[in-house]
């Protein structure tokens, strides 16, 4: 038990100065402080994205009486049938599990395609349910790395290419291709989005991607040297037993909780593939590559979720627009359901009108 209390919080230790190893004593970590400051000030990695960030009380004011004004006295269980229609997709080694959310008489003039980050689930987005229900088409994709996925575990590939493909797979399943649909990604599911648009094998008419990560937020050192290390089923016990010590001192309790419970639902051999096949991966200095227009929007900030990343996404994309909608971080999930039924409700050549008031010019 002494070396699981140590070898968990290590393993997933958040790498706190970009391009530097998080240490695990005081001392390094001061040393690693000492050496990022050093580098440039005007690098892209340490530059200030702080004006970007602020909101005016009429901006609050706007967010707060649009979730007032869309949110329902409904709580329903929307992941599952016959609320929800469960579909098998099969993909490369295996199959994933889709949820579609389809309104008799939708509001929505097209669906919307949604993938949500690492590991979560639909039952975790009811704020965002309740705002779409009996309102807008939704597809929830659930990737690979998810408990719900049924992949062959041997020579398994839950690489980010990969997780591309099988969105594909889906887009191509319901025959979207060639309609007007929205792809929108949320922390590592637009990963999976900027991933795919970089192989080229993703297209969609509008393309979002909310408190998008630019790498994966578990420690890369321990990735690399420890992770392949260790048996599949000490990290499926370690996720379990610790998940509530690995965020001690998270002061956004929502998600502190989200990923608490997204750590002990997880599979540990999933979560040990997907990592070393994450180990490496970075967006930065990579998207300037991708042609296609996308909407980057930032919501809250955490231990996972580092607002000041996202307008750098928008800087970087050639045809990139960035949009943040400052919220508490408790209304996260309702803020995305607002979004989502903005977008819903416009077709691929507009704006939502809701948007105008919240777009910041990055460049």
């Amino acid at each position: 038990m002494l070396l699981s209390t140590w070898l968990l919080p290590n393993i997933l230790l958040l790498d706190s100065y970009s391009g530097v190893i998080t240490m695990t004593t005081q001392k390094n970590k001061e040393k690693a402080i000492l050496k990022t400051e050093k580098k440039k000030k005007n690098s892209d990695e340490f530059k200030d994205y702080s004006p970007f960030l602020v909101m005016t009380d009429e901006q609050t004011q706007i967010i707060q009486s649009k979730m007032d004004e869309l949110v329902q006295d409904v709580t329903p269980l929307f992941w599952e049938e016959p609320i929800s229609k469960i579909h098998w997709i099969p993909v490369d080694g295996g199959e994933i599990r889709v949820l579609r959310t389809k309104p008799k008489n939708p509001v929505g003039l097209r669906p919307v395609v949604f993938i949500s980050g690492w590991q979560t689930m639909p039952y975790q987005f009811a704020d965002l349910y309740n705002i779409l229900l009996d309102r807008v088409d939704i597809y929830f994709i659930e990737t690979r790395e998810k408990a719900s996925s049924r992949i062959r575990r041997r020579k398994a590939d839950l690489s980010l290419s990969q997780k591309a493909k099988d969105i594909q797979a889906v887009l191509d399943f319901f025959n979207l291709q060639g309609k007007d649909f929205v792809l929108f990604g949320t922390c590592w599911g637009a990963a999976i989005i900027y991933q795919g648009l970089l192989d080229g094998v993703l297209k969609a008419p509008t393309i979002v991607t909310f408190s998008p990560m630019h790498k994966l937020w578990f420690n890369k050192f321990f990735l690399k040297f420890f992770i392949p290390l260790i048996p599949s089923f000490v990290i499926h016990i370690l996720m379990k037993t610790l998940a509530n010590i690995i965020f001690i001192g998270e002061k956004a309790k929502t998600q502190k909780y989200r990923m608490e419970l997204t750590m002990k639902e997880g599979v540990g051999w999933k979560w040990k593939k997907a990592g070393v096949a994450a180990g490496k991966f970075e967006l930065f200095g990579k998207l300037s590559t991708i042609d296609e227009e996308v909407l980057v929007i930032s919501g809250t900030n955490d231990r996972v979720h580092k607002a000041k990343d996202y307008p750098r996404f928008a800087e970087e994309l050639p045809n990139g627009q960035f949009f943040h909608f400052g919220i508490d971080e408790s209304e996260r999930e309702r803020i995305l359901g607002v979004l989502l039924h903005e977008l819903a409700l416009t077709t691929s050549d507009k704006t939502p009108p809701l948007f105008e008031f919240f777009e910041r010019d990055i460049v």
